[in-house]
């Protein structure tokens, strides 16, 4: 596919795809018309920016506000709007408006499309995408873009199985909780936006949605609310390993609270024997042991110390167990 020397990168952009069964993949000039697209060819006009309603080449007659309740189904046409994917922090600052016609296909977002550019790269030169229809071509865009909330996903699962890790060996140099709020507050973002998706999806997949729909593009759209069920099963495992990681490290915790009190209550039951000593000798009898020197002294002393250090001894091998 021939790629223009200055990608989709800049809001105010149009870029057109023309996918051809019969030849190579390649980027064409904007079509002011797309009604007299050939078969066998699937012409697909990527636009970003705000004001890309009104650039020249935009093919006249087509809608590209966003549809009320989500989807708006025209006579040939039918068109819908869904979050684009979070970013980093679970937030989605953009919308993508898909039209979908016959044998074209139009998306418009108001900031560069990343699931374009992706899609894009992913293959080039001779594909069959030609010999798709313009809404299998669109089920196939959502595919790709449901993949970027499944990577969001895995990278909040392998956080936490990292500080799962260091909550195991008791390793953790920072407070786990920090860590913990902000995965949590990710994850609920991004259940939000894949939330967002369902009238849409669910519009989809209904059996009258779309006259003109054919039985196959009906299957693709079967399969593609069958892939935003799985991603919702995705979000939901997530949210629930991050619970289950709060479980653990509040687990953790008291645990060493236990142990901390085991050996607090150790270390008293020793200096209670050390004062039960001590008083015992410091009562007003008149005894023969204190009338023998030096010697008795030091045999108290030394009976003190041993209690102290078989106290210690007991509280650092409890400590060390597992």
């Amino acid at each position: 596919m021939q790629r223009s020397e200055a990608p989709l990168n800049q809001p105010g952009a149009l870029k057109a795809i023309l996918f051809d069964a019969d030849g190579e993949d390649r980027e064409v000039d904007p079509l002011g018309d797309v009604d007299h697209v050939p078969d066998q060819q699937i012409y697909w006009l990527i636009a970003a920016g705000p004001e890309t309603m009104r650039l020249p080449g935009m093919p006249e007659g087509i809608c590209l506000e966003r549809p009320q309740g989500g989807v708006a189904v025209d006579e040939e046409t039918f068109r819908f709007t869904v979050p684009a994917a979070p970013n980093a922090a679970g937030l989605s600052e953009d919308s993508v408006t898909f039209v979908v016609g016959r044998n074209w296909l139009v998306t418009r977002s108001q900031f560069p499309l990343s699931v374009a550019e992706v899609y894009l790269d992913r293959d080039t030169g001779r594909t069959l995408k030609g010999s798709l229809t313009a809404p299998a071509l669109a089920v196939s865009l959502l595919m790709a873009h449901f993949g970027q909330f499944h990577r969001e996903l895995t990278a909040i699962d392998q956080k936490l199985d990292a500080l799962d890790e260091q909550v195991f060996r008791a390793r953790q140099r920072h407070d786990p909780l920090l860590t913990l709020a902000v995965l949590r507050r990710q994850a609920a973002r991004i259940r939000a936006v894949v939330a967002a998706h369902r009238s849409v999806i669910a519009a989809l997949d209904r059996p009258d949605f779309g006259p003109a729909v054919s039985e196959d593009d009906r299957e693709h759209l079967t399969h593609l609310a069958e892939a935003y069920h799985r991603l919702v099963e995705t979000v939901d495992r997530t949210r629930d390993a991050v619970l289950s990681s709060y479980d653990l490290y509040a687990t953790r915790v008291a645990q060493n609270t236990n142990r901390l009190l085991e050996r607090l209550t150790l270390i008293t039951v020793g200096i209670g024997l050390i004062g039960a000593v001590a008083g015992v000798f410091g009562m007003n009898f008149e005894l023969g042991l204190f009338k023998a020197g030096e010697y008795p002294f030091w045999v108290v002393v030394a009976a003190m110390a041993a209690i102290a250090l078989v106290t210690l001894i007991i509280a650092t091998r409890r400590r060390l167990l597992p």
